[in-house]
């Protein structure tokens, strides 16, 4: 099974966003390479959005870089680097600060797991939508056995 990689959103106001977690799956299916990404964020409220991008290289030029777990992995990540950027121009417009709607924002390798947000009982629902809606069997098989998991408890 193939682990998800997960990145944070950087550079952007809190109150836009809230804490952003993406979650990137890739895989293969015959000549047809898949990419999934999750954007998990907390505001307005918790909220989900999922995204799968197919790349064919059935006569993909040799000459070229090859399109690859690497490639697909990194145009998952600048898609939802798009989408949150559209979000943020939207959001900015709305709050009447267009001054932060252009702001440049980014996408870090983050240093906890979906098992880290899912045992503090962070987006509990949406793990379950994620798990439903995802193409992504390897991030279908991750997901049921984070789930599975117990989650923190406070004192």
């Amino acid at each position: 099974m193939n682990h998800p990689s997960m990145f944070r959103l950087v550079g952007v106001p809190h109150r836009f966003f809230g804490e952003t977690h993406i979650i990137v799956s890739v895989w293969r299916e015959g000549s047809v390479w898949k990419a999934e990404y999750s954007i998990l964020s907390k505001r307005p409220a918790e909220h989900l959005e999922q995204c799968v991008i197919d790349f064919d290289v059935n006569g993909y030029p040799t000459e070229l870089p090859p399109v690859d777990a690497p490639f697909m992995k990194g145009e998952a990540l600048r898609q939802a680097q798009n989408d949150l950027i559209l979000e943020l121009e939207k959001r900015a417009t709305e709050a009447g600060r267009e001054d932060l709607a252009y702001m440049p924002l980014d996408l870090e390798p983050e240093a906890i797991t979906p098992v880290t947000l899912w045992a503090r009982s962070a987006y509990p629902q949406k793990f379950v939508d994620m798990y439903n809606g995802t193409k992504s069997q390897d991030l279908k098989r991750y997901l049921q056995i984070v789930m599975s998991m117990a989650r923190f408890k406070s004192a």
